[in-house]
């Protein structure tokens, strides 16, 4: 080999010493310029290839021949002195930013020339190897990332031709980037052959570099999916001019030149190689590195495949396999803890992956465990994500599949983490998993394993397992954070089937209840949940009893949960509503696109009273569907007779309310036909008065001769009195829309609305005479207590007696005859047979003398009012006569016999409350002064009357005809919260909590403090006489229906509760400081007796008030809804998580209630400046007197001043500095209290 001439071309004779000894100087730290043309006519990259080429021939792969090896150190070690410094000018001349493509192949040429120089045994001799020197030839390697924009451009198709793509400094051409890669190749390759012969492992920094260097190579091809990792020899096998081919043996050449680096161990430490190769792939193995989605998961599934097939079985062969799978695991985890929740997820799936190859995976899923208990917060965020993927490959893993209790025991202690988004997790993975036939398995088998120690000493039965997480999820489920009870919600859905039947419907009753959630994601998943479960549960001839139950009771918590929600606020939870709701009610639990009606189901939903919901539904479906009655006809049309008949009538009658039907004389014919015969009726009772409303809508679609027909037919039995009286009103308006339509001819359209039929006049005529005479000899009437007719008729009640006396019988039809014509024909009734029926309600005091006449019955008053209020609609004068007379008949009966609290005049308070409803809607004045009265209604006994009087008053107070002001209504209305009947209590929790307190924010916060005096019956104080509440009938029932004095006190509670929730954080520190000056100082200064027990009630339940969770500003409650805002945040955003917010959560095991380093933010310091003022040296004064009275009320105030003394401990320290007696006061009593309660 001719060195000189190699010497000569490089001009290494030509470099100045000075220069020379600089670079050794500075250990190849930095080289100075050397001038512009010094190589500047020399074609020096192809020259330093050829010198390469040729010293290739003397290095491991060449001859062994060691003489001319010798004879070659002998001719170039004179040179090396000056041979380095040239190659290292020149790799630094092409790792500059400014340098051209040309400089950057030429210093990947150079490191190239480097490489092979020190293959070349005896290399070491000359001191060829310089750390910092090999370092920087390592550096070249990144010019790759230049080539990835190539590979990796969307949709662009790789030619030969050399067009400009873009105009920055970083762009190549096509042929630049073909050469840089051919360059980049053969100097890996040259490293490869370095690497056989020239070990690293004795320097460890060195190691480390070229494994992080060589690292980046192997995400270069993107896009080839084929790299045969197995296959240890290197690649150049390229075609000339393809960069796709010359990016493939780049790639293939990195991850053969790692397999080589990760074998044996470094000297010093005696670490694994592995360990080192496998810390610097974790990006390409975790998530793929950076690019598109589609380059990710091949660069990610290529370092898979070289993981398991090259590195796994190198660490078996070596005996460190289990310590290096377990080591990767682990710094997978730790790589991920501050990614994104994408990332994670993939880092999980890729640590599955990885363990499927272990034989035991106990060491791993233990260390898992340990991690979810980590003090970070993003630690046991990763881990639940792993231990999720566990449970969904548990069926496909048989380790995973055996370690599933502990899996599920370690997602079970998170649920109570202090991080919601923890917490959020560890029940999404649970939920997820319940579909899982083996995880199934597991949590029945739960609820035959008992607990190892009693969580309850004094309880008699130990709890199972199953229980304990049952009873766990349901405290989740009152979490206030909602990403928390969302999750739960769906873990208490997925574990129904794997519960006994005794659990089941406490579930869903919740289920129910959070369909009223105030978060609109819960009410979302609380509606999917209850109708998944009711579409995969179909009964079978065949099931128990206690199964038809279950499913019976899932049904009405499908109708009570979902179909209210039609009604919601939130357009997005009302569109999810009416969308199951289409899908169960018509299409059926079977599904599919054709109206398939679930008849049962509709059945049930008249017989609990939803028809109003299911009408809403029909009106959207009609502005949605346009033709809904043709759509549905078929299928109603079909079940009109048979087994289905009356479910079918009800969604008839429903939907032609919104929407016409296609063949009208079809339902006219049915009518005439079927419906009614000479002697009667055919159908029962309630299905002839939907009969009678479809006829009635469906007449304007008649012919004028099949109107006038029908018009003679229906008007023939009213005249003869012929109709049961239930069936009077429906009746009666069908005729009359019937002979609007058979006289649509002679009317204009303006002048329809006024039509006045030319027979009301003779009908009322009729029941006149007939009424008056009744009247006028009623001393037979019969007293018999009969059912009431009217709007409560429609419905009958168990134990109902039937009419037997003929005469009331007619009388009564006469009655409500006369009083549903009168409707559509307004001013027709006589004043005379206005005052006879006035006298039924009130008679004159001389009506009973001289002769013995029976008191009214209650089915005669019940009608009387009903035709009293239907008269007073059409007379305004009418309407203030009798309106008075009305609201005092709600207090008592019209006679002192029988009692008042007898159920036979519910009937009547019942019809009262309607029509006082009715007339409140066009003589508002004249019933605003009967709301007390009205309102009082709410605490009958009688379930239904309570029920009627609060969704009439609510309808009212949505119809803005009512306000909600200080005083009887809203303390009424708050007390249907502690409701005994479900439905009642969840219409006043949705309409305070939803309705009120949106359109009045400061309603719970004006009224708290009246509702503390009146709920407790204290009358001797200011705030009492400020706030006057009418009492008028609650002398007739209780107002809380407790039996004893602590349910009473719940109930009180309850209602304190529910009005702290729904006030502002502001509104908390005022109420703080309200109580405060009025109660306990009312006790200190005397305005207050606690001599008396509602005195000590009141001051019992301003100090539970004062140490209730829900009064607490969330500034003070911790940083769990900071913590919440910002994880939700990045959650939605999968943005990273910050290291510092974890810092500050409390260890995950054992989470003490006050965490030290815990700082609480301040949110309102002057507020609570200003109410510490006053709190102080209220609580102490009240405490020395207490402590005097030797009151056990004492207990309370001081855990009242525990709680406020940790709470604003910097303030309180403040405020007592000035005085003395008041900080030894405190601490004497806080430190006593505390010694006991230890």
């Amino acid at each position: 080999m001719d060195v000189e001439y190699y010497v000569s071309v490089f001009k290494l004779d030509s470099l100045e010493d000075e220069w020379v000894d600089a670079v050794w100087e500075n250990e190849f730290i930095t080289v100075d310029e050397l001038s512009q043309d010094f190589y500047g006519n020399e074609n020096i990259d192809q020259r330093i290839v050829d010198f390469r080429k040729e010293l290739g021939a003397f290095t491991g792969g060449g001859s062994n021949d060691t003489s001319d090896t010798q004879k070659l150190w002998d001719s170039l070690g004179p040179q090396v002195k000056k041979l380095l410094p040239f190659i290292y000018y020149f790799i630094r001349q092409g790792i500059r930013e400014d340098s051209d493509v040309e400089c950057k192949t030429t210093s990947v040429k150079a490191s190239g020339l480097y490489f092979v120089l020190l293959s070349i045994p005896g290399s070491s001799a000359y001191k060829v190897f310089r750390r910092l020197l090999f370092e920087s030839a390592l550096e070249p390697f990144k010019l790759s990332s230049l080539l990835r924009d190539e590979s990796s451009a969307k949709g662009k198709r790789r030619n030969n031709e050399e067009t400009f793509e873009d105009d920055t400094d970083n762009t190549l051409f096509y042929g630049q980037k073909l050469g840089l890669a051919t360059a980049l190749n053969d100097s890996l390759r040259d490293l490869l052959t370095l690497l056989k012969c020239f070990s690293l492992k004795d320097k460890a920094d060195t190691f480390e570099t070229t494994v992080q260097t060589i690292a980046t190579l192997t995400v270069v091809d993107s896009r080839s999916t084929h790299i045969n990792s197995a296959d240890s020899e290197a690649r150049n096998n390229y075609a000339p001019g393809s960069l796709d081919k010359a990016l493939y043996c780049l790639t293939k050449n990195a991850y053969v030149a790692l397999q080589t680096l990760a074998k044996g161990r470094l000297q010093d430490g005696n670490v694994p190689c592995v360990e080192l190769v496998l810390d610097n792939i974790l990006p390409a193995l975790a998530w793929g590195g950076d690019g598109t989605a589609r380059e990710r998961t091949t660069i990610r599934n290529n370092m898979k495949v070289f993981v398991r097939e090259i590195i796994f079985p190198s660490a078996k062969e070596e005996g460190h396999f289990d310590s290096t799978i377990s080591t990767l695991v682990r710094h997978l985890c730790a790589a991920a803890v501050r990614m994104t929740i994408d990332i994670r997820r993939l880092v999980a799936s890729t640590i599955l992956e990885l363990m499927s190859d272990m034989p035991c995976i106990d060491p791993v899923l233990d260390w898992i465990i340990l991690f979810s208990r980590s003090e970070r917060n993003n630690h046991r965020l990763m881990s639940m994500e792993v231990l999720g993927q566990m449970l969904l490959k548990s069926g496909t893993m048989k380790q995973l599949e055996d370690a599933l209790p502990k899996i599920i025991e370690a997602l079970a202690a998170r649920f109570r983490d202090i991080s919601p988004t923890v917490c959020g997790r560890a029940l999404n993975a649970l939920s997820e998993c319940c579909s899982l036939p083996s995880a199934l398995e597991v949590i029945k088998r739960l609820f035959d394993r008992e607990v190892s120690q009693a969580q309850d000493p004094d309880e008699s039965t130990p709890l199972t397992e199953g229980e304990v997480l049952i009873t766990e999820l349901f405290e989740r489920m009152a979490d206030i954070r909602a990403g928390v009870r969302r999750y739960a919600l769906q873990v208490l859905t997925s574990l129904i089937p794997a519960c006994p039947i005794s659990y089941r419907k406490p579930i869903l009753l919740l289920l129910r209840h959070h369909c009223l959630d105030p978060s609109s994601m819960v009410r979302k998943i609380a509606l999917l949940s209850l109708t998944s479960l009711i579409c995969m549960t179909l009964p079978e001839p065949e099931d128990s009893d206690d199964i038809k139950t279950c499913i019976e009771e899932l049904e009405e918590s499908w109708l009570r949960g979902v179909l209210p929600q039609i009604c919601d606020r939130d357009i997005k939870v009302k569109e999810k509503a009416l969308e199951y709701a289409w899908n169960v009610l018509i299409l059926g639990k079977d599904g599919g696109n054709t109206p398939n009606a679930n008849w049962h189901l509709i059945h049930r939903l008249e017989v609990l009273r939803l028809l109003p919901f299911l009408s809403e539904a029909c009106s959207a479906w009609a502005k949605e569907k346009k033709n809904l009655g043709k759509d549905l006809w078929h299928c109603i049309s079909s079940n009109l007779e048979g087994q289905h008949q009356y479910p079918a009538w009800v969604l008839m009658s429903t939907i032609t309310e919104h929407s016409t039907i296609p063949d009208a004389p079809y339902i006219m014919n049915y009518y005439m036909g079927s419906a009614f015969v000479e002697d009667g009726t055919s159908f029962d009772e309630a299905t002839n008065i939907l009969v009678m409303r479809v006829l009635g809508k469906v007449s304007v679609d008649l012919s004028l001769e099949n109107s006038k027909q029908l018009e003679s037919h229906l008007l023939d039995r009213v005249s003869e009195f012929m109709i049961p009286p239930s069936l009077l009103r429906p009746s009666i308006d069908a005729l009359y829309l019937i002979s609007r339509h058979a006289y649509r001819g002679t009317l204009e359209d303006s002048d329809c609305h006024l039509f006045t039929p030319m027979w009301g006049a003779s009908v009322i005529q009729s029941c006149e005479q007939y009424i008056l005479s009744a009247l006028n000899t009623r001393g037979g009437l019969s007293s018999r207590r009969l059912g009431a007719y009217g709007r409560s008729a429609h419905r009958h009640q168990p134990g109902e007696i039937p009419a037997k006396d003929q005469e009331e019988e007619m009388l009564i039809k006469r009655l409500l005859t006369m009083a549903d014509v009168a409707l559509v024909c307004p001013g027709v009734v006589k004043n005379s047979t206005i005052a006879a029926i006035q006298c039924i309600l009130f008679p004159p005091p001389n009506a009973r003398a001289g002769k013995r006449l029976r008191p009214p019955s209650p089915q005669l008053c019940s009608i009387a009012v009903v035709v009293l209020g239907k008269l007073c609609l059409q007379d305004a004068r009418l309407a203030a006569r009798i309106v008075p007379s009305l609201g005092s008949l709600l207090q008592r009966p019209p006679l002192t016999h029988p009692p008042p609290s007898d159920p036979a005049w519910a009937s009547l308070r019942n019809n009262i409350m309607c029509a006082l409803s009715d007339m409140c809607r066009s003589f508002a004045q004249l019933v605003d002064p009967l709301l007390p009265k009205m309102s009082a209604c709410l605490h009958a006994s009688d379930t239904t009357l309570r029920e009627n009087a609060l969704v009439l008053l609510v309808q009212l107070l949505q119809e803005d005809y009512l306000k909600v002001r200080r005083g009887a209504l809203l303390f009424d209305l708050l007390t249907a919260l502690n409701d005994p009947e479900i439905s009642v209590s969840q219409l006043a929790s949705y309409y305070l909590g939803r309705c009120l307190s949106h359109s009045q924010p400061s309603i719970m916060y004006q009224n708290i403090l009246p509702a503390l005096f009146h709920y407790n019956s204290y009358e001797g104080h200011e705030i009492y006489k400020v706030y006057t509440v009418d009492s008028s009938g609650r002398n007739i029932e209780n107002v809380f229906h407790g039996s004893n004095e602590e349910e009473q006190m719940e109930e009180r509670r309850n209602i304190f509760r529910f009005m702290l929730q729904h006030i502002t954080d502001d509104q908390r520190q005022k109420i703080i400081g309200k109580i405060c000056r009025e109660v306990l100082g009312g006790v200190v200064e005397g305005a207050i007796s606690l001599d008396c027990a509602e005195g000590c009630q009141l001051l019992a339940d301003g100090l539970w008030m004062l140490t209730t969770e829900e009064i607490r500003p969330s500034g003070l409650k911790g940083n769990e809804d900071e913590m919440e805002e910002g994880e939700m945040a990045a959650e939605a955003a999968l943005a990273e998580e910050a290291g510092a917010s974890s810092e500050t959560i409390a260890a995950a095991a054992e989470i003490p209630s006050e965490t030290p380093g815990r700082k609480k933010k301040n949110q309102f310091p002057g507020m609570q400046k200003e109410m510490l003022d006053v709190l102080l040296p209220i609580a102490v004064s009240l405490m020395q007197r207490l402590e005097s009275l030797q009151s056990p009320l004492l207990t309370h105030l001081m855990n009242f001043l525990v709680l406020t003394i940790k709470e604003y401990k910097i303030d309180v320290l403040e405020l007592a500095s000035g005085d003395q007696k008041l900080t030894d006061d405190l601490a004497r009593n806080v430190k006593s209290f505390e010694s006991k309660k230890n």
